[in-house]
């Protein structure tokens, strides 16, 4: 049975129409790019967050949409997560050049839910998409969220790294490479999930203050 809640994180994508509680749920998610078929986040944080935002284009190493995320919910379900609910959108209002959107609910610890949304597209065009809140849909004014996290990143190009460099500096949390900055620093370490390492582990850095210039 469809719940409120998965109802209303599916508004995120079906609606470009949003308010303050939408907007609320995005400044406390998680986005990660590149990310692959790596549940790190999410086994890291739990219900830190309420919404984990993935994002690949999947265009080499992990193979077709559906084998990904099929990998890469057998690896929650391996840390003790239980899915719930899934829902993969056909052309929703938001994400409507992404090649592939899915929705999961997941049952972790005393039956609490958190969500993933996975999209299969180009990390900035996903970004601008999903977290713009501007009347105008003209991505001159994004919500930015609580967390980012760039392990492993793989841009073909230094623009879209470029762009998200930019974007880290002003959020609170990064996971993985921090931002070289004094106002960041290493919070906790967790155990590494993904492929490329054995062994490793992810730094979460945390902004220590903001300055006004």
């Amino acid at each position: 049975m469809t719940t409120e809640r998965f109802k209303e994180m599916r508004n995120l994508c079906e609606n470009k129409k949003r308010d303050v509680s939408k907007y609320e749920i995005l400044g406390n998610s998680l986005f990660y790019y590149c990310c692959g078929i790596d549940p790190t986040p999410i086994i890291a944080f739990g219900t830190q967050y309420q919404i984990y935002i993935y994002c690949d284009i999947f265009a080499y190493g992990n193979g077709n949409f559906d084998n990904a995320i099929l990998k890469l919910y057998s690896r929650l379900e391996a840390h003790d997560h239980v899915l719930k609910t899934k829902y993969r959108f056909i052309n929703p209002e938001v994400l409507n050049e992404a090649e592939n959107v899915e929705l999961t609910e997941w049952m972790v610890g005393n039956n609490e839910s958190i969500f993933l949304l996975f999209i299969q597209d180009d990390a900035v065009r996903a970004f601008r998409a999903i977290y713009n809140c501007s009347d105008e849909n003209n991505n001159s004014n994004l919500i930015k969220p609580k967390c980012i996290c760039n392990f492993r990143n793989e841009f073909f190009d230094n623009s879209s790294l470029d762009y998200f460099h930019a974007i880290e500096k002003r959020v609170d949390y990064v996971f993985g490479y921090g931002p070289q900055s004094e106002k960041y620093k290493v919070v906790s370490k967790h155990p590494y999930y993904g492929d490329y390492e054995d062994n490793a582990t992810i730094a979460l850095y945390k902004r220590r203050f903001w300055c006004v210039y």
